[in-house]
């Protein structure tokens, strides 16, 4: 909730509950490089103000007070040698627009299954180098959208009018841009890394929109595979590396069925029987793509191969995966 100043003296303040019933965080800005109040107040004058804001008449008790300085910060590099930045430690958000969380499972899981792969001996370790180019270009377009958004409240702040219609309505739907942003949850992907970019064009990261696609460098699209739909795409991708085929691709799945034997990772086959261009599906009929255990796309093939078992371990061996 968030509560527009009622005389000139007062703040905006954001009321956050923190228990899902009697604790709540009271916030609000007191300045940007330095701390811009006529005075730092008591205890019994933050209560006080609490209750003339909110409009109660009821008993509040104060829990806790502190300051906070807000920061755009992301580590010059996720590794050195043994040691791997991760979430928070990685990278420091503005809390506007809630990406915090999501960016930072989305680094253990794009760290995890590389160390557990490297540890069994089925990667080549420089593979681990591959989570700095992945990972910290996402904390960095994270972090600006972050700050942009945290300015676009800021910009709210200061210039509506909620006497004023059409003021109130364009900046409350500027507003809702505080949390349209499945584009950056969803939409975010990896240039290089552990992948074989096709030179294709990527859709346009856009923070509101996600646009699916079996691009290499991208998540693989969520796509109901059974009428009653209850099995998705996305169940297919957790342990091992996935071999998604298309209807018509026979040669690609004996070749990795083949392969399977002869590699130290693990290895599935999956067939989707009806790709969908409309989801994202781009492989067609005879096509292959090669899922990582984090749903990334390494490998797409359009079409069907000659030589499917040697491009396939042509493939592996250009990933660094050990035979």
């Amino acid at each position: 909730m968030i509560l527009a100043p009622q005389t000139d003296d007062d703040a905006w303040v954001s009321v956050l509950n923190s228990n899902g019933r009697d604790r709540w965080l009271f916030l609000r800005r007191i300045g940007a490089d330095r701390d811009e109040r006529a005075h730092v107040p008591t205890d019994e004058e933050i209560v006080t103000d609490a209750q003339r804001r909110l409009g109660i008449d009821r008993k509040v008790e104060l829990i806790n007070r502190s300051t906070w300085r807000s920061a755009r910060e992301v580590a010059a590099h996720y590794r050195n040698q043994r040691v791997f930045l991760v979430g928070d430690a990685a990278h420091r958000f503005l809390p506007t627009g809630g990406q915090g969380m999501n960016t930072g499972i989305a680094d253990a899981h794009n760290l995890g299954w590389k160390l557990a792969l490297v540890v069994r001996g089925a990667l080549d370790p420089k593979i681990l180098d591959t989570y700095d180019s992945e990972r910290r270009p996402v904390g960095n377009i994270t972090a600006d959208f972050q700050l942009s958004t945290g300015g676009r409240l800021v910009a709210l702040q200061q210039h509506i009018d909620l006497d004023d219609e059409g003021s109130r309505d364009f900046w409350l739907n500027e507003l809702e841009k505080h949390v349209r942003s499945v584009g950056i949850t969803l939409g975010q992907w990896y240039p290089q890394g552990f992948l074989v970019p096709d030179q294709t064009t990527p859709p346009t990261l856009d923070p509101e929109r996600y646009t699916p696609v079996d691009r290499p460098g991208h998540r693989y699209p969520h796509v109901w595979v059974d009428a009653a739909q209850t099995e998705s795409t996305i169940d297919w991708f957790d342990t091992s590396f996935v071999l998604v085929t298309g209807p018509k691709a026979e040669g690609w799945r004996q070749a990795a069925e083949i392969l399977c034997s002869q590699i130290k990772a693990p290895l599935h086959v999956k067939t989707l029987r009806a790709p969908d261009r409309e989801h994202g599906i781009l492989m067609g009929a005879h096509g292959a793509v090669l899922v990582r255990p984090d749903g990334y796309v390494a490998w797409r093939a359009p079409c069907a191969s000659q030589q499917p078992l040697a491009q396939l371990r042509e493939l592996m061996s250009t990933l660094g995966v050990l035979t």
